[in-house]
């Protein structure tokens, strides 16, 4: 009687400790260790062993014993299963093989010995799949319902125990893991600077951190869609791991920024040459080509790098100046790396005043459109104008183009402001025809992201319904550069937008890298020779022959030309003579406000002496 009260006990405090691991905060390792430590007494067998189903490979089981000369108590081995031998245990509560029985699977032969008579296998399911299984070895093939009821309470108890480490599992990889790569996210990531850190400063030594932003990922998104988008952040992140080494974090903060640390403890000195090393591995492994959707995609990196305690001596001001260098990166053509110094700070604090202030420039109407007007050369009869935005600020009064459209850029913002021009210019020239004012094209910049947007024929298309303005008196301007981006892609945008009914022209030419076997293929009206060539085009006879050629070249090919930046009667006596068809330039006329562009445009003709 005793004896069975004794039992009873140790197995009463066996299934406790299990209970009170189900309610603490709990690991697998807690789990295994008190089950063998405790396991074998609950059921009085002589031993016991747990077999976990690998989580990679459900044909693999990984088999966990006691062992007291092991660092933890216990070893691990792994064994095959046979999906025969997972489906003879999986709808019975117990499974008993003798240790002489032929059919005893072969996970099992590594833990016979001498005085066992037999195995009780206890199956452990979840989701109606085998998770684990508990293997007791007994001296005796006698078993009373008792112990059979024993071994199921603790398989079902072990069960419970397994769901509540998992769910607290994901329940960490939720909160501190990026749920679409994998890596580690900004506050596991804090975690670590935290800790690097702390080792820093107790053995007087440095760390890098990168601050890494891919150029143009914006572009893929917007062009093949998100899921591709998608697809592209996995890849890179896969190729920054097999770039770094095991004890290096990189981790993603967002959208397409990630952070790497190396956990690396160097002296200030040691630390340019290290993180050169890597930054230029990045940079590397980024220049091949991503295979997405069966195209090539191709991508680069831009670095920012600040080492602690040089560059920041905690966690955010960290971040922050390996951001600023990696702006500085961007600044200087993307695709490498720049370290972070003071004075880059000072230029990030600027360009995040100017985001600041673009935000509110959008919410408050302080943009403003210029026209500027595209004259016929020979008559000097406005043909055109193109709109040119200016921002008006309460306080800083106006703000050149130049200042603010590369931020508007990094930003995203010129999606915004792109759309806000080429609404406010159609609904302009709507509203001069509609007061009586000779009918002329209005021409619109489009950015390159804009143009490269999935949703920019039907922007168009819609802002023409809207602001009623007959497509023919609509052109787009895209940039050589942007034109050769992607040419079928390029191709495929062009047609649907002349479908439309407007016109295109091809801006800044001669600055870019087109050939004439493009050129022909693009459903183009216009080429418009870029301002450098026209400032020297009278002292310098390379610019002349450049021009002259590219004029040439446009009328057999049936375009029309627009000379930019004419200043003075000589350039525009010059263009005369090569045939150019229309100027635009202060020769004729500056930009000019919406008013004083109607009373220029009423008049039709520019005469350049009332300039």
């Amino acid at each position: 009687m005793s004896t069975r009260i004794s039992q009873q006990f140790k197995f009463l405090t066996t299934l406790s400790e299990i209970d009170q691991l189900i309610l603490s905060h709990i690991t697998l390792k807690d789990i295994l260790a008190t089950t063998i430590s405790h396991g074998n007494n609950a059921v009085q067998s002589k031993t016991i062993d747990i077999a976990m189903v690998n989580e990679k490979n459900d044909n693999l089981l990984d088999l966990y014993s006691e062992d007291i000369h092991h660092v933890h108590g216990i070893a691990m081995s792994s064994h095959p299963i046979l999906e025969s031998e997972k489906n003879a245990l999986i709808h019975k509560k117990t499974t008993i093989y003798k240790i002489d029985d032929q059919n005893t699977p072969n996970y099992l032969k590594p833990l016979i010995q001498k005085e066992l008579s037999c195995f009780a296998l206890v199956p452990v399911v979840i989701n109606d799949k085998i998770a684990a299984i508990l293997i007791f070895g007994f001296t005796t093939t006698d078993f009373s319902d008792e112990t059979h009821s024993r071994l199921r309470e603790l398989g079902d108890r072990f069960a419970i125990a397994l769901e509540k480490s998992a769910w607290e599992n994901q329940l960490y990889l939720q909160a501190h893991y990026d749920p679409l790569t994998q890596l580690p996210n900004r506050q596991l990531l804090n975690d670590r600077l935290q800790q690097a850190i702390k080792r820093a400063i107790r053995d007087k030594s440095s760390f890098p951190i990168m601050f890494l932003d891919l150029d143009r990922f914006k572009t893929v998104n917007d062009s093949l869609g998100h899921s591709s988008g998608d697809k592209l952040l996995k890849m890179v992140s896969q190729r920054l791991i097999d770039v770094l080494r095991e004890e290096d974090t990189v981790a993603r903060l967002g959208g397409d920024e990630f952070i790497i640390y190396l956990a690396t403890s160097e002296h200030q000195h040691e630390i340019y040459s290290h993180s050169t090393q890597i930054a230029r591995k990045i940079l590397a492994t980024l220049a091949q080509p991503f295979a997405i959707e069966e195209q090539d995609i191709h991508v680069s990196g831009s670095l920012g790098i600040a080492t602690f305690p040089n560059d920041g001596d905690d966690v955010e001001t960290l971040l922050k100046n390996a951001d600023s260098a990696m702006y500085h990166a961007k600044s200087e053509g993307r695709n490498n790396f720049q370290f972070y110094s003071k004075e880059l700070n000072e230029k990030a604090m600027q360009t995040l005043v100017m985001e600041t202030n673009l935000h509110q420039a959008l919410e408050n109407n302080e943009f403003q459109l210029y026209y500027q007007a595209k004259v016929e050369t020979k008559t000097g009869r406005i043909q055109g104008a193109e709109a040119l935005i200016r921002w008006i600020h309460p306080t800083q009064g106006m703000i050149r183009p130049d200042q603010f459209i590369p931020v508007a850029e990094d930003t995203g913002l010129i999606t915004q402001i792109g759309e806000w021009t080429l609404h406010e210019a159609c609904h302009q020239n709507k509203t001069w025809q509609d007061a009586g004012l000779p009918k002329i094209k209005i021409s619109v910049n489009l950015s390159p992201r804009q143009f490269q947007h999935q949703s920019l024929i039907d922007l168009v298309g819609e802002t023409l319904a809207k602001s009623e303005l007959s497509p023919v008196y609509l052109d787009l301007e895209i940039v050589e550069g942007t034109a050769m981006h992607d040419i079928e892609q390029t191709i495929a945008s062009l047609q649907q937008l002349k479908k439309l009914g407007l016109s295109i022209s091809i801006d800044d030419y001669g600055t870019g890298y087109s050939t004439l076997s493009y050129l022909k293929q693009f459903p183009v009206d216009t080429l418009k020779i870029d301002m450098s060539f026209i400032r020297n085009l009278v002292e310098s006879s390379g610019d002349r022959a450049i021009v002259s050629s590219t004029i040439l070249l446009a009328h057999n090919l049936g375009l029309s030309v627009v000379a930019e930046g004419v200043e003075d009667v000589q350039q525009l006596e010059l263009l005369q003579e090569l045939g150019c068809d229309e100027i635009q330039g202060y020769y004729f006329s500056r930009p000019l406000p919406v008013d004083d562009f109607a009373k220029l445009l009423e008049k039709g003709v520019i005469t350049p002496s009332e300039q």
